[in-house]
């Protein structure tokens, strides 16, 4: 199995509601790369919300408030 074959099917058992101990043992990865392949969705998802959001605050001029109401994920995702 493949990266790209062993990343679809971890988040396709994720997604169905199994634990990360199963999916792991299922792909046969360890539980830091399912947790890897999770943020890599999540980034891809996030950041081109998070670049609308920030586009839309800097025309408004309220971007101080904006970053301060940022969570850790999102400013994580930015810093990256």
């Amino acid at each position: 199995m493949n990266k790209k074959e062993a990343k679809e099917k971890a988040l396709n058992l994720y997604h169905q509601g199994y634990t990360i101990y199963y999916v792991a043992d299922a792909i046969g990865k360890s539980k830091s790369t399912l947790y890897r392949y999770l943020q890599e969705e999540y980034d891809e998802k996030r950041y081109a919300v998070l670049k609308t959001q920030i586009k839309q605050v800097l025309l408004c001029g309220d971007f101080e408030a904006y970053v301060n109401n940022l969570s850790y994920k999102d400013i994580s995702l930015i810093r990256r």
